[in-house]
């Protein structure tokens, strides 16, 4: 036990010193972050509490994205606040500090709860892979946050689910997780609600004294869902139902993001390594042989992969998924690589898997600058002259921007703001995206005039590599008098609206 503690310290602060180094020289964290910060930003505005509807992010839309992450820095800002300025930035390094604990909580997890072995080359492949191949390296560099923490509630559930039959505390954890995946993340509660009915009916078919256990953790799942989302039950119709509350808009990114996505390739690769290997080494198919709980996860989620066509946001999030599910289940089996028919070549195979790991480490920290330079430029571009300006001169009034510099100015600013660029689910927020894109479009049509008095807009800020284009037959432009330009800065030009 003793030996289990230093390393699971020695795994915990080496994944968290991974994560964060990558961070160190990042302006600001990119991807999501902002727009989360955002969300901190609506709390604090609201006394601590969570608003009915948003104040500066999108204005007027209803408030829906679980809470329990942003109340959480919002609660850390309060003691820091008396003698650090608190604001934007410090709730996106908040944020991402959080996020990078947990996904190393995560590998910790992983780590203690997986079969126990004396082997000190197998404790290495599960140290290599966790501490440096994780998908949640991935998810960081576009600020997935809330993912992570929920992931973390996710992955202590479905190890609780397998553990049941040790004592209470594990039939004890698994609801108690499902509440916390609930109150985390909206995409991973409905994964965890999905899961927990495969898990049901597969206990059902295959291993009826468990079956009864699933639906308390089933009711855990739907008590959190009906007091969060019953209240948001127009949000979850819309998102559902009405295909044109969905997507990126007219100004789609989803061209740019392969080299985004390259970012998961070494993660991919470590389970191809470990999988290959086993199944070349053992009998991968063995009599009477029950599929784990993170087998069977990482079968439930391939389902969600091929409606990359429909929804390219949410089938990526399964794709991240997946990989963590059947890391978890190769690294569970491990033991397969020391018993190849051939009892000679288990040394070959343990320092070619070794080997091949290794390699994969410099990729790991290539594929996640990658990542984290795409976040943060091209359509992703922060302007710290822009959010300096906006601060002393914009005083009022609704802004549209890109999601870009958008969600900095309504984090760091705590400027109204409607973006024109980026993925949205739910008819309101995509409603006032699609008015803003509209304006920029069309600058000058009644239908954008409209727009403007509907929704305050006093300032359009617009990238200049957007100007003059054309767009559906429309030259994007902002002519006087119904505008003028009053910042111009490296990559984004301002104008006001008279």
């Amino acid at each position: 036990m003793k030996k289990l503690r230093l390393e699971l310290a020695v795994l915990f602060l080496v994944s968290l010193a991974f994560r964060i180094l990558f961070f160190i020289f990042v302006a600001v964290p990119a991807g999501d972050a902002a727009q989360f910060a955002s969300f901190v930003r609506e709390i604090s505005e609201a006394g601590g509490n969570i608003p009915a509807v948003n104040t500066i992010y999108f204005p007027g839309s209803p408030y829906i994205y679980p809470p329990l992450l942003f109340l959480v820095a919002y609660w850390i800002s309060i003691p820091f606040s008396s003698f650090v300025a608190v604001g934007g930035i410090f709730y996106m390094d908040t944020l991402l500090s959080i996020a990078a604990i947990f996904s190393s909580m995560t590998a910790c997890v992983i780590y203690a709860l997986l079969p126990e072995t004396n082997r000190r080359d197998e404790r290495m492949i599960r140290f290599i892979v966790l501490a440096f191949l994780s998908p949640d390296l991935f998810v960081l560099t576009f600020g997935g946050f809330p993912s992570i923490v929920s992931v973390f509630f996710l992955v202590v559930m479905i190890f609780s689910l397998s553990r049941r039959n040790e004592g209470l505390k594990w039939k004890l954890i698994p609801p108690l997780a499902i509440i916390m995946v609930g109150l985390s993340h909206d995409l991973t509660y409905f994964l965890a609600i999905y899961l927990m009915l495969v898990f049901t009916f597969y206990d059902y078919f295959m291993r009826r004294s468990l079956f009864r256990q699933d639906l308390v953790t089933l009711l855990g799942g739907f008590v959190v869902g009906v007091a969060w989302w019953l209240p948001r039950i127009g949000f979850l119709l819309s998102a559902i139902f009405t295909s044109q509350s969905q997507g990126v808009g007219i100004f789609s990114q989803s061209s740019d993001i392969l080299p985004s996505a390259i970012g998961i390739m070494p993660s991919f690769l470590a389970l191809l390594v470990i999988s290959l290997s086993q199944y070349f080494h053992s009998r991968v198919f063995r009599d009477n042989y029950r599929l784990s709980y993170f087998e069977v996860s990482a079968l439930a989620s391939i389902l969600g992969i091929p409606f990359i066509i429909l929804n390219p946001a949410v089938s990526a999030r399964f794709v991240i998924y997946f990989i963590l599910f059947a890391l978890v289940a190769a690294l569970a089996s491990l033991g397969i690589l020391w018993k190849p028919r051939d009892k000679r070549d288990r040394g070959k195979v343990v320092t070619v898997v070794l080997a091949l790991l290794l390699v994969l480490i410099p990729a790991q920290i290539v594929a996640t600058e990658n990542s984290l330079g795409f976040y943060s430029s091209g359509t992703f571009q922060y302007d710290q002259q822009l959010i300096t300006w906006g601060k002393g001169n914009i005083t009022n009034g609704t802004v549209v921007a890109p999601s870009s510099i958008g969600e900095y100015l309504c984090a760091i600013d705590g400027l109204k703001v409607i973006t024109y660029t980026g993925y949205f689910v739910g008819s309101n927020e995509v409603a006032q995206r699609n008015a803003a894109a509209e304006i920029v479009i069309n600058s000058t049509s009644n239908q954008s005039l409209g727009y403007i008095s509907r929704y305050s807009v006093s300032y359009v800020i617009v990238q200049k590599d957007l100007l003059g284009q054309k767009i559906d037959g429309h030259t994007i432009k902002f002519p006087s008098p119904l505008y003028s330009l009053v910042k111009t800065t490296q990559y984004y030009e301002v104008f006001i609206v008279r």
